[in-house]
């Protein structure tokens, strides 16, 4: 019954974690082409260089 409870425990963490992760970086956000979405769900989508926005940008 213990294994059953940690199971589903462990399930529910990590379906959580995967879902909850809404903000950061897709792509290469060190040198190169990349979107950051910020907290407030706005976005940057362009060119980094050294982790730094580089450009214009969207």
């Amino acid at each position: 019954m213990k294994k059953y409870i940690f199971y589903i425990i462990l399930s529910f963490l990590i379906t959580t974690s995967v879902s909850a992760r809404k903000t950061g970086c897709e792509g290469n956000c060190e040198n190169g082409f990349g979107k950051w979405t910020y907290t407030d769900k706005t976005t940057y989508e362009g060119n980094w260089v050294g982790t730094q926005k580089h450009g214009q940008g969207t």
